[in-house]
């Protein structure tokens, strides 16, 4: 049915019968010119599926670029406790201690549980029913 003639980059592809009235000469024949195609989406396949960490490394740059600005804010408006406090990096860091006020500067996370999610939306709609032809 289908004859390809490979020449470089380009090839023609002759089907017989593919169009009404065939060709000129009246054989039937129908060429066609293909190209060829190196597939260049290789970059954007996900190779691993670990959800995880989604966007821990966006959170983490931000807060690194903002805390040293976030720290001078905090110091410039208390200027008392700039002295007094000690900054803390990480809140599985900070120890029980009354006598030492603590200084953290970091990302909230705040759970909206009545948030609308596309994500349950689309686990709890029933299934579409597939069409048999």
């Amino acid at each position: 049915m289908a004859a390809a003639v490979a020449g470089g980059g380009v090839s023609a592809t002759s089907f017989e019968g593919a169009a009404a009235g065939g060709s000129e000469d009246g054989s039937g024949k129908v060429e066609r010119a293909t190209a060829a195609y190196t597939p260049q989406y290789a970059r954007f396949v996900v190779r691993n599926r670990s959800y995880t960490q989604q966007y821990s490394h966006i959170y983490s740059k931000r807060i690194s670029q903002l805390r040293p600005l976030a720290l001078a804010a905090a110091h410039a408006k208390w200027e008392a406790l700039a002295t007094s406090c000690r900054e803390c990096h990480k809140v599985v860091d900070l120890r029980p201690d009354a006598s030492v006020e603590w200084l953290v500067v970091g990302c909230v996370y705040k759970d909206q549980p009545l948030k609308p999610s596309i994500l349950d939306e689309y686990r709890c709609a029933a299934p579409v029913p597939r069409l048999s032809l």
